[in-house]
């Protein structure tokens, strides 16, 4: 995977933000926790680090429709950022989700399923 260029990480909840929490320890660059459904003052975004203006790189650990993806996006637009790329370490099937460009997001991932199964495969 290429690096990918960002100025805030966005981890989905729940499972994207440990993985956030971890990179942001690791890379310096703050990070949001990026809720499905919004709450109360906030418009799906917690606010740890202001998103207006930023890019954002989304972190979760799985993707395999999208729809989680999808749903956040206008959240994310609706706080003013400007671009987001979406980093996951398991893509379950990438033409899956081919709607995520429509939305502005661009997913880059590091493994896919298939990439696991094919592991196991060898090893047996």
């Amino acid at each position: 995977m290429a690096p990918v260029d960002g100025d805030v990480f966005g981890g989905l909840e729940l499972a994207g933000v440990p993985l956030a929490a971890a990179v942001t320890l690791a890379d310096g660059r703050p990070f949001a926790i990026v809720r499905r459904a919004p709450t109360p003052g906030r418009n799906g975004i917690t606010a740890r680090a202001a998103v207006a203006g930023k890019h954002v790189i989304l972190i979760n650990d799985m993707v395999q429709s999208g729809a989680a993806l999808l749903a956040v996006a206008p959240a994310l637009r609706s706080e003013g950022a400007i671009g987001t790329d979406v980093v996951c370490a398991i893509c379950w099937d990438p033409g899956a989700v081919t709607t995520l460009p429509d939305a502005g997001l661009e997913l880059h991932t590091l493994l896919t399923l298939a990439d696991l199964r094919a592991a196991w495969e060898t090893r047996a």
